[in-house]
Protein backbone atom coordinates (compact mmCIF):
# COMPACT_ATOMS: atom_id res chain seq x y z
CA UNK A 1 0.00 0.00 0.00
CA UNK A 2 1.12 3.71 -0.12
CA UNK A 3 1.05 6.06 2.78
CA UNK A 4 1.99 9.70 3.61
CA UNK A 5 2.75 10.63 6.89
CA UNK A 6 4.27 13.80 9.21
CA UNK A 7 5.83 13.68 12.29
CA UNK A 8 6.89 16.14 14.81
CA UNK A 9 8.28 16.11 18.18
CA UNK A 10 9.36 18.17 20.93
CA UNK A 11 12.49 17.17 22.79
CA UNK A 12 13.34 18.29 26.75
CA UNK A 13 15.63 16.92 29.06
CA UNK A 14 12.86 15.46 31.03
CA UNK A 15 11.20 13.52 27.94
CA UNK A 16 10.07 13.58 24.19
CA UNK A 17 6.68 14.98 23.05
CA UNK A 18 5.52 13.64 19.54
CA UNK A 19 2.63 13.73 17.48
CA UNK A 20 2.19 11.77 14.19
CA UNK A 21 -0.17 11.48 11.14
CA UNK A 22 -0.58 8.91 8.90
CA UNK A 23 -2.93 8.63 5.65
CA UNK A 24 -4.01 5.67 3.35
CA UNK A 25 -3.31 6.51 -0.39
CA UNK A 26 -3.96 3.67 -2.24
CA UNK A 27 -4.77 0.10 -0.76
CA UNK A 28 -3.53 -1.70 -4.47
CA UNK A 29 -6.55 -3.21 -5.50
CA UNK A 30 -8.22 -3.60 -1.71
CA UNK A 31 -10.47 -0.90 -0.40
CA UNK A 32 -8.68 -1.75 3.16
CA UNK A 33 -6.73 0.74 4.41
CA UNK A 34 -7.57 3.20 1.63
CA UNK A 35 -8.59 6.50 2.72
CA UNK A 36 -7.66 5.68 6.21
CA UNK A 37 -6.25 8.34 9.26
CA UNK A 38 -4.40 7.23 11.94
CA UNK A 39 -3.35 9.97 14.23
CA UNK A 40 -0.70 9.57 17.27
CA UNK A 41 -0.16 11.28 20.12
CA UNK A 42 2.86 10.03 22.59
CA UNK A 43 5.20 10.89 25.39
CA UNK A 44 8.80 8.91 26.62
CA UNK A 45 11.60 9.90 29.15
CA UNK A 46 12.18 10.05 32.82
CA UNK A 47 10.29 13.34 33.76
CA UNK A 48 13.47 14.39 35.45
CA UNK A 49 13.79 11.37 37.67
CA UNK A 50 16.69 9.30 37.37
CA UNK A 51 16.55 5.53 36.87
CA UNK A 52 12.97 6.14 36.15
CA UNK A 53 11.19 5.39 32.96
CA UNK A 54 8.01 6.26 31.68
CA UNK A 55 6.11 6.17 28.05
CA UNK A 56 2.68 6.40 26.48
CA UNK A 57 0.77 6.84 23.17
CA UNK A 58 -3.03 7.61 22.75
CA UNK A 59 -3.84 6.29 19.22
CA UNK A 60 -7.01 7.50 16.89
CA UNK A 61 -7.75 5.65 13.77
CA UNK A 62 -10.51 6.81 11.22
CA UNK A 63 -11.23 3.59 8.96
CA UNK A 64 -11.82 5.62 5.65
CA UNK A 65 -15.00 3.83 4.47
CA UNK A 66 -18.34 2.72 6.93
CA UNK A 67 -16.30 0.49 9.63
CA UNK A 68 -16.07 2.36 12.73
CA UNK A 69 -13.43 4.33 14.16
CA UNK A 70 -11.06 2.93 16.49
CA UNK A 71 -8.43 3.94 19.46
CA UNK A 72 -5.32 2.20 21.10
CA UNK A 73 -3.45 3.57 23.90
CA UNK A 74 -0.89 2.20 26.09
CA UNK A 75 0.92 3.48 29.64
CA UNK A 76 4.02 2.15 30.96
CA UNK A 77 6.40 2.62 34.02
CA UNK A 78 9.85 1.33 34.93
CA UNK A 79 13.14 1.48 37.21
CA UNK A 80 16.14 0.90 36.97
CA UNK A 81 18.47 -0.75 40.18
CA UNK A 82 21.20 1.00 39.18
CA UNK A 83 23.24 0.30 42.38
CA UNK A 84 22.18 -3.33 42.22
CA UNK A 85 24.64 -6.35 40.35
CA UNK A 86 23.67 -6.38 36.94
CA UNK A 87 21.59 -3.07 37.25
CA UNK A 88 18.23 -4.75 36.56
CA UNK A 89 15.10 -3.06 35.51
CA UNK A 90 11.73 -3.73 36.01
CA UNK A 91 8.59 -2.43 33.92
CA UNK A 92 4.90 -2.65 33.45
CA UNK A 93 2.75 -1.91 30.47
CA UNK A 94 -0.89 -1.64 30.30
CA UNK A 95 -1.91 -1.58 26.82
CA UNK A 96 -5.67 -1.54 24.98
CA UNK A 97 -7.10 -1.58 21.36
CA UNK A 98 -10.37 -1.69 20.10
CA UNK A 99 -11.66 -4.28 18.12
CA UNK A 100 -11.19 -3.03 14.55
CA UNK A 101 -7.85 -1.03 15.12
CA UNK A 102 -5.35 -1.73 12.80
CA UNK A 103 -1.81 -2.00 13.93
CA UNK A 104 -0.08 -1.19 10.35
CA UNK A 105 3.66 -2.08 10.67
CA UNK A 106 4.72 -2.62 13.87
CA UNK A 107 8.31 -3.15 14.58
CA UNK A 108 11.63 -4.28 16.77
CA UNK A 109 12.25 -0.30 17.63
CA UNK A 110 12.91 -0.76 21.67
CA UNK A 111 13.88 -4.51 21.24
CA UNK A 112 11.69 -7.77 23.00
CA UNK A 113 8.14 -7.25 24.21
CA UNK A 114 7.40 -3.76 23.44
CA UNK A 115 5.40 -2.60 20.68
CA UNK A 116 5.64 -6.45 19.58
CA UNK A 117 4.06 -8.03 21.51
CA UNK A 118 4.49 -11.87 22.24
CA UNK A 119 7.08 -13.86 19.94
CA UNK A 120 4.45 -16.75 19.37
CA UNK A 121 1.21 -14.56 20.42
CA UNK A 122 1.71 -11.65 17.41
CA UNK A 123 3.86 -14.62 14.85
CA UNK A 124 1.16 -17.36 15.07
CA UNK A 125 -1.69 -16.69 17.71
CA UNK A 126 -2.20 -13.11 17.32
CA UNK A 127 -1.71 -10.20 16.89
CA UNK A 128 -3.32 -8.81 19.80
CA UNK A 129 -2.55 -5.17 18.72
CA UNK A 130 -6.64 -5.47 17.80
CA UNK A 131 -9.51 -6.41 20.26
CA UNK A 132 -7.51 -6.97 23.09
CA UNK A 133 -6.18 -5.38 26.29
CA UNK A 134 -2.85 -7.40 27.50
CA UNK A 135 -0.91 -6.58 30.92
CA UNK A 136 2.93 -7.23 30.60
CA UNK A 137 5.70 -7.50 32.70
CA UNK A 138 9.57 -7.31 31.73
CA UNK A 139 12.66 -7.99 33.71
CA UNK A 140 16.33 -7.12 32.44
CA UNK A 141 19.72 -7.22 33.52
CA UNK A 142 23.24 -6.79 31.98
CA UNK A 143 25.60 -9.21 33.53
CA UNK A 144 28.39 -7.44 31.43
CA UNK A 145 27.88 -4.38 28.91
CA UNK A 146 28.02 -7.05 25.85
CA UNK A 147 25.62 -9.53 27.79
CA UNK A 148 22.18 -8.44 28.81
CA UNK A 149 19.32 -11.05 29.64
CA UNK A 150 15.79 -10.49 29.92
CA UNK A 151 12.23 -12.46 30.86
CA UNK A 152 8.80 -11.05 29.67
CA UNK A 153 5.31 -12.15 30.81
CA UNK A 154 1.92 -11.45 28.39
CA UNK A 155 -1.77 -11.76 29.99
CA UNK A 156 -3.45 -11.32 27.20
CA UNK A 157 -7.20 -10.87 27.18
CA UNK A 158 -10.29 -10.57 25.11
CA UNK A 159 -12.11 -7.10 24.76
CA UNK A 160 -15.42 -8.34 23.94
CA UNK A 161 -14.98 -10.10 27.31
CA UNK A 162 -15.63 -14.14 25.24
CA UNK A 163 -12.75 -15.52 26.31
CA UNK A 164 -11.78 -16.29 22.72
CA UNK A 165 -8.33 -14.76 22.89
CA UNK A 166 -7.41 -15.33 26.66
CA UNK A 167 -3.91 -16.39 26.93
CA UNK A 168 -0.55 -16.01 28.88
CA UNK A 169 3.11 -16.00 27.20
CA UNK A 170 6.41 -15.94 29.11
CA UNK A 171 9.50 -15.25 26.67
CA UNK A 172 13.20 -15.78 28.23
CA UNK A 173 16.32 -14.17 25.66
CA UNK A 174 19.45 -13.21 25.88
CA UNK A 175 21.75 -10.68 23.75
CA UNK A 176 25.15 -11.23 23.36
CA UNK A 177 27.33 -8.43 21.78
CA UNK A 178 30.07 -10.89 20.43
CA UNK A 179 32.03 -7.95 18.55
CA UNK A 180 31.10 -4.46 17.30
CA UNK A 181 30.19 -6.70 14.12
CA UNK A 182 28.18 -10.11 15.82
CA UNK A 183 25.63 -9.96 18.19
CA UNK A 184 23.41 -12.95 18.93
CA UNK A 185 20.31 -13.78 20.66
CA UNK A 186 18.33 -16.54 21.22
CA UNK A 187 14.65 -16.99 22.77
CA UNK A 188 12.66 -19.74 24.46
CA UNK A 189 8.84 -18.61 24.42
CA UNK A 190 6.03 -20.53 25.98
CA UNK A 191 2.50 -20.11 24.95
CA UNK A 192 -0.39 -21.07 26.72
CA UNK A 193 -4.33 -20.33 25.64
CA UNK A 194 -7.22 -20.63 28.02
CA UNK A 195 -8.98 -22.03 25.19
CA UNK A 196 -9.04 -23.65 22.24
CA UNK A 197 -10.47 -20.96 20.48
CA UNK A 198 -7.64 -19.27 21.24
CA UNK A 199 -4.48 -20.54 19.50
CA UNK A 200 -3.83 -21.23 15.77
CA UNK A 201 -0.91 -23.88 16.34
CA UNK A 202 -2.36 -26.55 18.33
CA UNK A 203 -5.48 -25.75 20.40
CA UNK A 204 -5.54 -25.39 23.98
CA UNK A 205 -2.01 -26.95 24.22
CA UNK A 206 1.09 -24.63 25.27
CA UNK A 207 2.97 -23.90 22.48
CA UNK A 208 7.10 -24.11 22.84
CA UNK A 209 8.54 -21.61 20.71
CA UNK A 210 12.77 -21.24 19.86
CA UNK A 211 14.59 -18.79 18.03
CA UNK A 212 18.48 -17.58 17.54
CA UNK A 213 18.42 -14.28 16.14
CA UNK A 214 22.39 -13.35 14.23
CA UNK A 215 22.69 -9.55 13.32
CA UNK A 216 26.07 -8.06 12.10
CA UNK A 217 26.01 -4.47 11.89
CA UNK A 218 27.66 -2.28 9.27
Amino acid sequence: MELAGINTEYVIPEGTFGVSYIKGLDAFGSTARDGQETVSLRYQGNAGVENLFLSGEFVTQDQGDNSASADAWYVEAGWTFADLPWSPSVNYRYSSFDTGFDPLFFGFNRGYGTWFQGEVAANYAGPFNSGADVHHIGIKASPTEMLSVGALYFDFKDKAGSGANDAQEINLYAEWVITPNLIVSPLIGVYSPDNSNTSQIGGKKTNVYGQFVVVVPF
